[in-house]
């Protein structure tokens, strides 16, 4: 799931979710998740509160599924962003020619502990950067020869793209 949340001053919210499984279940967690943040989001945008507000209504309806994500509030204005991470892996981050993990995978997935906590990184972005929020579904698709795409494959996408428009 990717949601997409203008925010005021220059602000945008980036949410990228993953539930384990598949088929109807999953598409229902994730149902649950969407409605969780942009509830969340009314009454602090700020992406560890976020998870934990998530992480709150997943524990009390007692779901069966973890869910992995990835929170994060980019500022156009003051060039920086602030991330926060449930058990979900962190973004690459484009910068001069060359990318890199942002943050640390880590954090429980949300849904397990009640009262979890979410830390957030500070990233101080330079004009051009990029950051690319991805779920495992990218880097664990198979070609027809069997091999996975990988981290490395995206990384090294990016590095070739990195300075295009996102569109």
């Amino acid at each position: 799931m990717l949601d997409i949340l203008p925010l005021n001053n220059q602000k945008v919210l980036l949410f990228v979710g993953d539930a384990t499984g598949h088929g109807v279940h999953a598409a229902l967690v994730m149902c649950v998740v969407r409605m969780a943040v942009h509830t969340a989001v009314k009454s602090d945008p700020r992406p560890g509160a976020v998870l934990t507000k998530v992480n709150e209504v997943l524990v009390q309806l007692r779901v069966r599924s973890l869910v992995t994500a990835a929170c994060c509030v980019v500022d156009s204005m003051e060039l920086h962003a602030e991330l926060s991470l449930a058990g979900h892996a962190g973004p690459l981050w484009f910068r001069a020619e060359t990318a890199q993990t942002a943050g640390r995978g880590g954090g429980l997935p949300l849904g397990v502990e009640e009262n979890a906590e979410y830390a957030a990184t500070r990233i101080a972005l330079q004009q051009g950067d990029a950051l690319v929020l991805f779920t495992d579904g990218i880097v664990e698709a198979f070609n027809d020869e069997g091999r996975p795409y990988g981290v490395a494959r995206l990384k090294n996408q990016l590095i070739g793209c990195g300075r295009s428009s996102a569109e």
